[in-house]
């Protein structure tokens, strides 16, 4: 996507978008996000997209529900995805927190979260 370089772009510059033009630029990413990011199959809060001043990092935050054996609910695993749109490291899944990091070490879940939230992040961070 043109709008995400350019915002990358814009936020490591020396010449910063105006405010207006970057609330502009990261509202428009936001939608096309929201429209990419999977809801159900344990993934059951509302997504957190943020980004950081001078940045060229978007972060996705959201919870993954945990079902035990018995089809009980055990527990959330907050997590975070940070995109870096000018690295060579596109993707990264962070799990935050002991007790969501001990949850997702439990249900085994790192590289089902990885794929499923890659595949449908693929095409935009091509």
């Amino acid at each position: 996507m043109e709008e995400i370089k350019c915002l990358a772009q814009a936020q490591c510059s020396e010449r910063y978008p105006t405010l207006s033009e970057r609330e502009e630029l990261q509202s428009e990413i936001k939608w096309v996000l929201n429209g990419m990011l999977p809801h159900g199959s344990g993934i059951d809060a509302d997504w957190i997209i943020s980004f950081k001043n001078k940045s060229n990092k978007i972060y996705i935050s959201n919870s993954y529900h945990h079902m035990n054996e018995d089809g009980y609910y055990d527990g959330w695993s907050d997590f975070t995805v940070i995109i870096n749109l000018l690295g060579n490291e596109y993707f990264k899944l962070v799990f935050n927190g002991t007790e969501s990091q001990r949850l997702a070490k439990k249900y085994d879940i790192r590289d089902y979260l990885e794929s499923y939230l890659f595949e449908c992040l693929e095409d935009y961070m091509n």
